[in-house]
């Protein structure tokens, strides 16, 4: 979209519902994985990317341009932070956002390890 130049240079403010957001579902475990992947989702009848989803190592997020349908179920818009807890420490990463519109913290607690491929990957991610 021609309008998106303006929202990534911060010329313009950025619509209601489009955004940075965290992708994960809520409650469900996130993979930690040594990996970096994107993808894009473009809408059917417009063939206008609408989302780009980018996974870092293992974290979720989208570039969404467009405003989702159901934004709470969707994501969390602009998270405040990243939270990463295991037993032992406590790291956080804080995200900056101008014009203060910043939404909820993200908080991971590490439940266990396991070895290979994330569990959620297709398989030729697997294989790649």
């Amino acid at each position: 979209k021609s309008e998106c130049h303006d929202l990534l240079f911060d010329r313009v403010p950025w619509p209601t519902g489009w955004g940075l957001y965290w992708l994960h579902d809520k409650g469900g475990p996130a993979y930690h994985s040594q990996s970096f992947a994107i993808s894009t989702d473009v809408h059917p009848q417009t063939g206008v990317i609408v989302l780009v989803r980018f996974t870092l190592r293992g974290m979720p997020f989208g570039l969404c341009l467009g405003r989702p349908d159901h934004p709470t179920q969707f994501g969390v818009l602009r998270p405040k932070s990243v939270t990463f807890k295991t037993s032992e420490r406590t790291r956080t990463v804080v995200l900056n956002w101008s014009r203060g519109r910043s939404g909820y913290p993200i908080i991971l607690n590490r439940a266990g390890s396991y070895d290979g491929p994330p569990p959620n990957w297709q398989e030729w991610e697997r294989k790649s």
